[in-house]
């Protein structure tokens, strides 16, 4: 069975310059990412969609194959999912007419704490249980705001304050 991590790393980010670059532990984000990918049993394949040299040269040095990305589908406005989708017909074209990929999972950059475990387990819930798809989530006790007219707590009501641990679970 064949499953493909797409990594998607556009090199444009506006509100981190050069986010995918950046380094958690001493280790650029996208080569954590690849790392990670490669890591994981049940991952077969790991490709990097890019609009960026550096980020390319830092992917392939990881273990990754790269997709270049074209600058229609690498601007502000572009999607993660026309990046996966860009990348899974061009990793196909690359591997071949005999090519078909069973599973394909979309991998962030900016998930730096991503484990090979996560990724398997992922696989697992779509190849084994029956999960048409599936994602990773991490528990969060944070209190969102939203700023609209003088501001208001999004999930907690200021006049009933619980302690975290007597709060239903939230995930992010």
């Amino acid at each position: 069975m064949t499953v493909l991590a797409v990594i998607p790393a556009r090199g444009g980010s506006k509100g981190v310059p050069a986010k995918n670059l950046a380094q958690v532990g001493g280790i650029p984000l996208v080569v954590r990412a690849v790392r990670a990918c490669r890591a994981a049993r049940k991952v077969t394949d790991v490709v990097v969609s890019t609009d960026d040299a550096a980020i390319a040269d830092a992917a392939r040095a990881a273990g990754a194959e790269v997709v270049l990305r074209p600058a229609a589908i690498a601007g502000d406005t572009a999607t993660s999912e026309a990046a996966v989708l860009h990348a899974m017909d061009a990793y196909g074209a690359m591997r071949g007419a005999a090519h078909r990929t069973e599973v394909v999972l979309l991998v962030q950059c900016t998930s730096p704490f991503i484990t090979p475990g996560d990724l398997d387990g992922v696989v697992s819930a779509v190849t084994e249980s029956g999960a048409d798809s599936a994602l990773t989530v991490a528990p969060t006790h944070g209190f969102i705001w939203r700023s609209e007219s003088d501001g208001f707590g999004v999930n907690h009501d200021k006049s009933n304050r619980p302690r975290r641990q007597d709060r239903p679970q939230e995930f992010l």
